[in-house]
């Protein structure tokens, strides 16, 4: 491997080994029982059983199911202990037998096979079962078929048997666990009664420890037989918000009906469903599974889960992967680089949504800024690009299509007092402006300065072909959204370049240029009618891009396409007739009319009757307003200005003459000022203008719709219409790309982001990676945020301070601290409000 390979892998290796602290979907059983549920069988073909011939047989009787099962490799039994390797030390581990060691290390290897990273353990009217789960998991974890795999964590759980025949399930944190212990003494007849106590009660007693509490199996409950067990007044109770939060069922196909038997009773009541696996042998362990996003697995953030169903909970596995993420950046120690410095700068992202917070000029744009500059080679101005260009050294580890790449962006170095174009050898004496130096800029960093490799599943690096780079990146990545930009680019200059930048970004002819070349006075009107056509035919090329955009944001927004092509008289219109510098005072062919008279009469006729018809009119050596000629003739003053020359008045006897001079000039017309108007009119004849509906946002959806163009909207209503027209249009075209947006929440009231901001990044965070520089609280916690990352700074450099999932508490203290004004400022925010939550 050389010396370019080793550089390459020592930073892919470097992001690698940095830690992970991303929320992620763990495999999920609730439900899970034990064998200490007396109605536990272990294996199916001992379901039958009754208790009493299960507690007969013998080990050898579980040794041989065991193995039939092949839940342990063969070799796990060719030691010096042989099968007695499965139940060894049994009380030593807690186990009261031999039989329940093996019975135990059966469960927790089974659930390993199937993958699972998460289980509620929930037997009957006992906790008995929890810890001795915990310890056989712990010994089977140990075994080389399970290396590599997640740890298996145990949540404390248990079913409650209840008067009423309904089961409840309470899961619960190991701290209260004494709460449930004294309970269950204190409640039951016995473990196989289950308790005295109706349902009611149960979920009331444990609504009140603040307990995940829910109805079992609903589906499969007496409460949905015939015959009066149950009152209307109970079912009403027990069926109201207030009780029945989530609710359990033991299979996916019945949750229809159970949501709608619930809704007869009382409407508007819609629990979230939870999959109850409930299975009493270890072959349904591969029943109802659930996913479920942790960071880390514990009771607190499985209640937190739940509580964000809708963005953390998925009954099925979340199989449609984000095609393309960037999956982490690292800078090596740079002492000139503001996000370096003495340290290594390294961030694994989520492939979900993204947040960077921390006080001003911590750095939180510069991460976005970098990212971009990496992908895109571009920078926001001449400044920047001389920030951005410190961090000499960028690595970015890219996933798309499943395929792992690493871009190395590796800049020269910036001498003291050296212009930055000088570096990039782009310099020019003409101008010093950025945006005419950007593109050449571009050019030279993809040519010299940036090189892209894959990376392959046996770790071998390749390096990807020069002419390759270019259409790679675009693959990869499109731009990083400011709002401020945003609200820049929905201004009345701006937004039909912005339209068209974003709608034709890969196609051809996305705006019409006349192309007619005229070389004498015939070719004009055949000229117009040419471009006319084809103008036609890209009336219907636009329309048919954005109908689709058009009719997918019925009652939220629209583009507007328009074609107007004024011929409006032309500027220095003389000098199609009179060469440049002609003194137009002059009298015209001997006539008591000046040469500037008859640029007058000819821009008469040409504001009455339109430039094609004046064109004819010319051509056709038709008279027209003959009486206008004479008119502006008679007011003229050339025999005053001239009165030794010999003129000729213009008359109705030789006004023809006249006009056939006119008609004389127009056959030596200047055709390049002519085919230089028609482009001009042409070229600019196009319109793109977006207009949103400003009643699409509010809660009453019986409003009208009312649509304005965003150049007259307000500043947050312009944000709301261009981050929407951005995310629309991407899911139109399929376009995964990672999206950068820099503060979303600038221009716009807290309202809005509640209802509106956090809705549309909780949707496409699904579907596409997110990340975002925020200073705003709401945006980090209410659209839930995958990954939170706490920049700081001394004011030389910005360095992480600390990163993790929303859920932790670390994450909680410093979103409070940072976003909310601090701890003091949020109690005291609370306690005003308090009297209205």
């Amino acid at each position: 491997m050389g010396k370019e390979n080793n550089e390459i892998k020592k930073a892919y290796d470097e992001l690698l080994k940095t830690k992970n602290k991303c929320g992620k979907y763990s495999k999920t059983l609730f439900h899970i029982h034990t064998p200490v549920s007396h109605d536990y069988r272990l294996f199916k073909v001992w379901n039958d059983l009754s208790e009493k011939e299960w507690n007969k047989l013998s080990v050898e009787d579980y040794l041989l199911e065991v193995k039939n099962n092949k839940l342990f490799p063969e070799e796990y039994f060719k030691t010096k202990d042989g099968d007695s390797i499965i139940y060894n030390n049994y009380q030593k581990n807690g186990f009261e037998n031999e039989k329940e060691q093996i019975s135990f290390l059966v469960v927790a290897q089974s659930l390993y096979r199937e993958n699972i990273s998460t289980i509620v353990v929930s037997d009957h009217n006992t906790i008995s079962g929890i810890k001795k789960m915990e310890k056989a998991i712990k010994i089977v974890s140990e075994l080389n078929i399970n290396k590599g795999k997640e740890y298996i964590e145990v949540i404390n759980g248990v079913e409650i048997s209840c008067a009423d025949r309904i089961h409840v399930l309470v899961a619960f944190p190991n701290e209260k666990s004494e709460i449930i212990k004294k309970w269950l003494e204190e409640n039951l007849m016995g473990i196989k009664e289950g308790s005295y106590k109706a349902s009611l009660d149960v979920i009331d007693t444990f609504n009140k420890e603040e307990f995940i509490t829910y109805i079992a199996h609903i589906n499969s409950s007496d409460i949905f037989k015939d015959g009066k067990l149950f009152t209307n007044a109970y079912k009403k109770k027990l069926f109201s918000k207030e009780y029945l939060k989530y609710i359990g069922v033991s299979n996916k196909d019945s949750i229809s009906n159970v949501r709608n038997y619930i809704s007869k009773i009382n409407k508007g009541v819609n629990p979230f469903f939870i999959l109850d696996n409930d299975s009493h042998y270890i072959e349904n362990h591969s029943i109802n599974p659930m996913w479920i996003k942790f960071s880390k697995r514990s009771y607190k953030q499985l209640k937190e889960s739940l509580s964000e169903y809708d963005v953390t909970v998925k009954l099925d596995k979340p199989n449609k992967k984000i095609k393309k993420v960037i999956r982490g950046i690292y800078l090596p120690t740079n002492k000139e680089a503001f996000l370096s410095s003495n340290k290594k700068f390294k961030i694994l992202f989520s492939d979900s949504l993204n947040s960077i917070i921390g006080g001003r000029g911590t750095g939180k744009s510069t991460i976005l800024e970098l990212i971009q500059f990496v992908l895109s080679q571009k920078a926001d101005s001449k400044q920047k690009l001389e920030f951005l260009s410190k961090h000499s050294k960028v690595y970015l580890w890219y996933e798309m299509f499943e395929k792992q790449y690493i871009i190395e962006l590796n800049l020269p170095k910036q001498k003291e007092n050296e212009n930055i174009y000088d570096l990039y050898q782009v310099r020019t004496k003409s101008t010093d402006k950025y945006w005419f130096h950007e593109n050449r800029i571009k050019s030279m960093i993809i040519e010299n300065h940036l090189l892209i490799y894959e990376i392959l599943d046996d770790e071998k690096i390749i390096k990807v072909p020069k002419r390759k780079k270019e259409s790679l990146l675009n693959e990869m990545f499109d731009s990083r959204y400011s709002v401020n930009e945003l609200v820049n680019s929905a201004s009345s200059g701006k937004i039909d370049d912005f339209l068209r930048g974003t709608l034709f970004k890969d196609r051809k002819n996305k705006k019409y240029i006349f192309s007619e070349k005229i070389d004498k006075i015939e070719k004009i009107i055949p000229a117009i009618e040419s471009a006319d056509e084809k103008l036609s035919k890209q009336y219907n090329f636009i329309n048919s891009i954005i109908d689709n955009f058009n009719n997918q944001q019925t009652g939220n927004l629209q583009i507007v396409y328009k074609q107007e092509l004024k011929y409006l008289l032309p500027d220095h219109f003389e000098t199609w007739f009179f060469p440049p510098g002609k003194n137009l005072k002059r009298p015209f062919k001997g006539y008591m009319l000046s040469c500037e008279d008859i640029i007058d009469y000819l821009s008469f006729v040409f504001d009455k009757i339109g430039f094609t018809n004046f064109v004819k009119m010319m051509n056709d050596r038709e008279i027209l307003y003959e009486n206008q000629l004479i008119q502006i003739a008679n007011q003229g003053n050339s025999n005053s200005i001239y009165p030794d020359l010999s003129l000729i008045t213009v008359e109705k006897s030789n006004v023809h003459d006249v006009f056939d001079e006119v008609f004389n000039i127009w056959d030596k017309v200047d055709l390049f000022s002519i085919e230089d108007y028609l482009k001009d009119t042409y070229n600019n004849c196009e319109k793109l203008s977006l207009e949103f509906n400003i009643n699409s946002k509010v809660t009453d959806k019986n409003k009208k719709a009312i649509f304005k163009d965003v150049t007259n909207l307000s500043l947050g209503q312009k944000v709301v219409a261009m981050l929407d027209f951005i995310l629309a249009y991407s899911e139109l075209t399929d376009d995964n790309r990672p999206l950068l947006i820099d503060q979303p929440e600038d221009n716009l009231d807290s309202r809005y982001i509640f209802n509106n901001l956090v809705k549309i990044l909780r949707d496409v965070k699904s579907n596409r990676q997110i990340i975002i520089a925020t200073h705003n609280a709401t945006i980090v916690t209410n659209a839930l945020s995958d990954l939170v990352i706490l920049m700081k700074s001394n004011g030389e450099h910005g360095w992480i301070e600390n990163s993790g999932y929303p859920s932790e508490d670390k994450i909680k203290k410093y979103i409070v601290d940072y976003l909310e004004g601090g701890i003091e400022s949020f109690k005291h925010k609370v306690k005003i409000y308090k009297s209205i939550i």
